[in-house]
């Protein structure tokens, strides 16, 4: 074989060990590479500059990169490879590739890989057989032994994932875990101005709440106001929005109603659904306001809302009432 097609054939053996590394796991180009190494192979990598000897410690290096990737997966975006002569049977090649991580929906922080190397290869029977390789990823954030910066990038998702989950938690309710009154707020005036779709605004009061912390004690109280949660939560379960906006005080914000009957047909069956549902003989009493006049912010429906829950109470607890 002449020089020319003994260095196309190292170059050739070099993409392969990269799409290995990176792409292609398959057992069968696993075992190409290795039938492709020196015994006294010697790889000097990856960003700590590592040594290792021996075709045994090339594939245990290998097997150990791939595992580490843990279902991150790479495409190379850019490559570049030159060959030059050492000896006869012997040559030099080099180059460089950069590999970009394919994101994923969880994935905001994605690793990327520019790589140097070089490699000598020896012609020996037809085969071009790796020798030596040393590769680098220029990257300070990379740990000893990694096969890409994956504790920088890992640790950035996971405090992207910590800061989303304590924005959320700063929208709720500690003790139900319904919206807070100023996520609430901030909620539904967000969606009166997005659309002039017909909403419902429902001010829910348990009655006489105060007498299950005189009678039952407060964490018996509290176990209560977690139970009529989940029943808001059954009750309204088609993305209406649900909070507590104090003590016993909660509110439910319907948009894009079908009919008035359809909110009211809920509202009876959570009456209903109080008496069976829940151990303690205990009612609420409703208010409810339509946007029927345009209103358009919270602070008002708020208002006329609570004002018909006022109503129904001098009236008759465990009842409702439509502002009008």
């Amino acid at each position: 074989m002449n020089q020319t097609a003994f260095h196309q054939l190292a170059i050739d053996s070099m993409k392969r060990l990269w799409r290995c590394y990176l792409i292609d796991h398959s057992e069968a180009e696993f075992r190409f590479l290795l039938q492709h190494i020196a015994d006294d192979f010697i790889i000097i990598g990856t960003g700590k500059h590592e040594i290792f000897k021996g075709a045994d410690n090339m594939a245990a290096l290998l097997a150990k990169d791939q595992q580490e990737q843990d279902g991150a997966q790479f495409e190379i975006m850019d490559e570049w490879y030159e060959a030059q002569a050492l000896s006869d049977d012997l040559c030099f090649v080099y180059g460089g590739f950069y590999a970009r991580e394919i994101s994923h929906s969880r994935t905001q922080v994605i690793a990327d890989m520019d790589t140097r190397f070089t490699a000598v290869y020896r012609y020996e029977n037809g085969e071009a057989i790796l020798c030596n390789l040393h590769h680098s990823v220029p990257n300070m954030d990379q740990a000893m032994g990694e096969f890409y910066p994956k504790t920088i990038t890992q640790k950035a998702n996971d405090a992207i994932e910590r800061s989303m989950f304590l924005e959320q938690q700063l929208k709720l309710d500690s003790l139900t875990g319904l919206y807070n009154r100023t996520a609430y707020e901030k909620s539904v005036n967000s969606v009166l101005a997005s659309h002039d779709r017909h909403c419902a605004f429902l001010m829910i009061d348990i009655d006489d709440f105060k007498s299950i912390n005189d009678n039952y004690g407060h964490l018996q109280g509290d176990l209560f106001l977690r139970s009529f949660a989940d029943l808001l939560n059954k009750t309204f379960c088609h993305n209406e929005l649900i909070s507590r906006l104090g003590g016993d005080e909660f509110s439910v914000f319907i948009a894009d109603y079908s009919s008035k009957e359809d909110v009211e047909a809920l509202i009876e069956s959570l009456l209903n659904e109080l008496k069976n549902t829940i151990a303690m003989p205990f009612s609420c009493t409703i208010g409810i306001a339509y946007n029927d006049q345009q209103i358009s912010s919270f602070q008002n429906m708020y208002k006329n809302a609570d004002k018909a829950l006022y109503f129904s109470k001098s009236c008759q607890k465990g009842s409702y009432t439509v502002y009008k």
